[in-house]
This record gives C-alpha cells, sequence and structure tokens, in this order.
C-alpha cells in the first residue's frame, strides 16, 4: 500500500443520512517502522482520516467514522497509504441509516 489503496468498499448505500464506522489492521514485517494513514469517503468526499504510526510492531488497528447524507444511492470507501507496503486485513464497514441526523462539532 505505497498509494492510496482501497481496502473495503460499501456499494449501492441508499439515499439517506448515515452514522458510517470503519475499522481494520494494518500488518507488516515485525522490526521496521512505518507511517500508515486511512481515509473514510462516502459520496466522494472524506469524512474522517486516522494516523498510525508503526515503531517496529507487527500490527496495529485503526478506527474512523463519520456521517454522511446521501442526497441518491452512493458509495462508501477505505482507503489506506503505507510507507512500508504494509496491508489492511480484518477490514469491515458499517453504515447505520438514522433519521433525523445531528452531528455537533465539539471543543476539547
Amino acid at each position: 500500500m505505497s498509494t492510496d489503496t482501497t481496502v473495503a468498499t460499501m456499494t449501492t448505500v441508499a439515499a439517506g443520512a448515515y452514522m458510517i464506522f470503519a475499522k481494520t489492521v494494518i500488518v507488516g514485517p515485525t522490526g521496521i517502522s512505518d507511517t500508515d494513514t486511512c481515509t473514510l469517503d462516502a459520496g466522494g468526499s472524506s469524512i474522517d482520516s486516522s494516523l498510525l504510526f508503526q515503531k517496529q510492531d507487527h500490527e496495529g488497528g485503526m478506527s474512523l467514522q463519520g456521517t454522511y447524507v446521501f442526497a441518491s444511492p452512493g458509495t462508501i470507501l477505505l482507503k489506506c497509504r503505507s510507507t512500508n507496503n504494509r496491508t489492511a486485513r480484518l477490514t469491515k464497514i458499517a453504515a447505520i441509516k438514522v433519521d433525523p441526523l445531528q452531528s455537533d462539532a465539539v471543543t476539547g
């Protein structure tokens, strides 16, 4: 995964408001430091991203979440990038339809 690689896709998500969750485990050789970045996209927009720095560990987990309102059927993607060609496994995406959707920014 030295370039952005789609590691999971949820297609034909019906129109509506959703709370979206994704998780993956990044795996690679022990003894090599690495920086991994994953992005959760819905309807062509980035809704969350996560960075994982692994200092000679074999694997690490990432969780992402966000909200999105699809005006028409769309797609959810989890894309990841690794500096040392690690792989993603045990990847899952869940989309829960919610009505009405309320999402407020918090501070802290």
